[in-house]
């Protein structure tokens, strides 16, 4: 599955230093837990080169537009159950059912323990999407607002620019949730003072923006054309994704065990030569890719492009 092997999308693209970093790693072996993200995984929303497109996918589109403000809350709100779900539980959110018709114990009391545990997470999900948050089920009928508009099943289907938008959010704010989970879990910010931990989150929302906070890691829907941090030297307007890439080697450099010189390297990055350039981005997403896989047994959502060639 994408979470263990690199699939590039078809609708957005990733740089060639990511797709790099990421297609390296082979297939990852099956990891001892269930992996999880904080926000819906883009490849149950994407389409992929090689890899077969569900069927399934443009429901989990239309709904997904359905239950996205709710999932956007999960990640600030701590009186919302915010834990990261499962594939499985992703896969039961996308879907849209969230009737409970049966007692979990009487359902599941026959069934083999696998079935019983299936169960068990699928009652859950639709408890915290459909009873406790009064979330409605899929409605194949349904215009859910994305940005100005109002999306029909039809456009998900079949309109490529709005699969493009949709995909390209999932994309972007898992990449800048991951960011700062890794971080807070690698640097133990999550137990230090909450103005220290403002000052690291400001921090790393630099890597993305002008840095403001981590509230910022779902990205304004209404922005027409946001703009790609991770072009790379001879491209043209790579040099504007030079104090991006110096924020986030500023920000691994505080890592364990970080690449030997990555500090210096946040201030050379701003007026290197090209060639050096390119190493030291490579040596970053290298390091970022291996230390997430490490944390969290599968590979990391790399910021994408949705119109970058």
């Amino acid at each position: 599955i994408p979470a263990r092997q690199y699939y590039s999308s078809r609708l957005v693209t990733a740089s060639p230093v990511w797709v790099q970093a990421l297609t390296s790693q082979g297939h990852l072996p099956q990891p001892r837990s269930s992996v999880t993200y904080y926000f819906a995984p883009p490849w149950l929303l994407d389409k992929l080169e090689g890899y077969p497109v569900d069927t399934k996918n443009a429901r989990y589109l239309h709904h997904w537009l359905s239950i996205r403000t709710f999932c956007r809350m999960r990640l600030f709100d701590r009186m919302i159950n915010g834990r990261p779900l499962t594939i499985s539980e992703w896969r039961d959110a996308l879907w849209g059912d969230y009737k409970i018709t049966e007692p979990v114990e009487t359902a599941a009391a026959a069934r083999v323990p696998r079935e019983k545990l299936r169960h068990s997470l699928r009652a859950s999900i639709r408890r915290l999407f459909g009873n406790a948050n009064a979330l409605p089920s899929y409605d194949g009928a349904s215009r859910p607002s994305f940005g100005n508009d109002f999306i029909t099943f039809d456009m998900v289907e079949s309109d490529i620019d709005t699969q493009r938008r949709i995909v390209w959010e999932a994309y972007e704010t898992n990449w800048r949730s991951e960011l700062l989970a890794l971080d807070a879990s690698v640097v133990g910010s999550d137990q230090w003072p909450q103005v220290e931990r403002w000052d690291r989150e400001y921090l790393v929302s630099k890597v993305w923006g002008s840095g403001t906070s981590g509230l910022d890691i779902v990205p304004c829907e209404r922005q027409a054309a946001p703009s790609f941090c991770w072009r790379e030297p001879q491209e043209p307007g790579w040099e504007d994704s030079r104090p991006y890439l110096a924020a986030f080697v500023t920000v691994l450099a505080r890592w364990r065990d970080a690449p030997h010189g990555l500090t210096e390297a946040a201030l050379a990055v701003l007026t290197c030569q090209p060639d050096e350039y390119a190493r030291i981005l490579s040596t970053a997403v290298n390091f970022y890719v291996r230390t997430f896989m490490d944390r969290y047994g599968r590979l990391p959502v790399p910021p994408v492009s949705a119109s970058y060639v």
